[in-house]
């Protein structure tokens, strides 16, 4: 995740981008980036991996609840 955020960074400063296209440029990777959590989670309950499900709901639950503070 820290990469992204630095590459959007170098991106940004050798384009001279302004804040507001950093926003829309971050969320277009940020909400693949969570479709593909939430779709390995889905997995997780088919496979009955009750583990890593459990294990994983709260990082999806703080994705969900950062998502709606947005």
């Amino acid at each position: 995740m820290s990469y992204t955020i630095y590459i959007i960074y170098i991106i940004c400063n050798i384009y001279h981008i302004v804040g507001i296209i950093i926003y829309a440029i971050y969320f277009q990777l940020v909400l693949p980036e969570y479709g593909v959590h939430i779709f390995f989670n889905i997995l997780f309950l088919f496979a009955a991996q009750f583990g890593s499900l459990m294990f994983n709901v709260p990082l999806i639950a703080y994705h969900v609840h950062r998502y709606d503070k947005i």
